[in-house]
């Protein structure tokens, strides 16, 4: 009797194991997005600063942020009143940055508040952009906006998304 209660979970063992594989979650948060604007007049015009290939992260996201801007009627020019520069990097979710100003005191650095799992399909990575607009005239900075998503490695398809979040904050009065 012991042999033909085994019989049925030693069937089940396989697609038990398939099933759980196959429900494997895949790393992937949404973009977490930080802003201030200091200034309330109107960006209708701006110089977008590049200086890398189009093959590399910064490239990509440049040809992301001047969609952004051009679906929000901001043209573009190389002498416009505003000046945008902005920075991207890809990392190891388990590597936080924290931020510094001359006028803060240290601090413990930010713990990244994901960890990951023996059931996910990859090793997170953290994709952090910032954007920053300045007024030609002056230097001073009119408006920035910093965020972030998780997912797993070279998974850039919130790029895009997270481009249209960093604009937005910066563009909001």
């Amino acid at each position: 009797m012991m042999k033909q209660g085994k019989a049925p979970i030693m069937h089940m063992t396989p697609a038990l194991l398939a099933a759980l594989f196959a429900s494997a979650c895949a790393v992937s948060t949404p973009a977490i997005v930080t802003s201030a604007r200091s200034s309330t007049q109107p960006i209708a015009e701006i110089q977008l600063l590049n200086e890398s290939s189009a093959a590399s992260l910064r490239g990509r996201f440049h040809e992301e942020l001047t969609g952004k801007f051009a679906e929000r009627g901001i043209s573009f020019a190389p002498n416009a009143d505003f000046v945008a520069d902005f920075a991207v990097s890809q990392r190891k979710a388990d590597v936080g940055l924290q931020a510094v100003s001359d006028s803060e005191t240290a601090t413990q650095p930010n713990k990244p508040n994901f960890r990951s799992h023996w059931y996910h399909k990859c090793k997170p990575a953290r994709v952090s952009a910032s954007l920053v607009i300045y007024a030609r005239s002056s230097g001073a900075v009119q408006a920035k906006s910093s965020g972030e998503f998780l997912a797993c490695p070279d998974d850039l398809s919130q790029l895009d998304q997270l481009a249209g979040l960093l604009v937005d904050r910066a563009l909001a009065n």
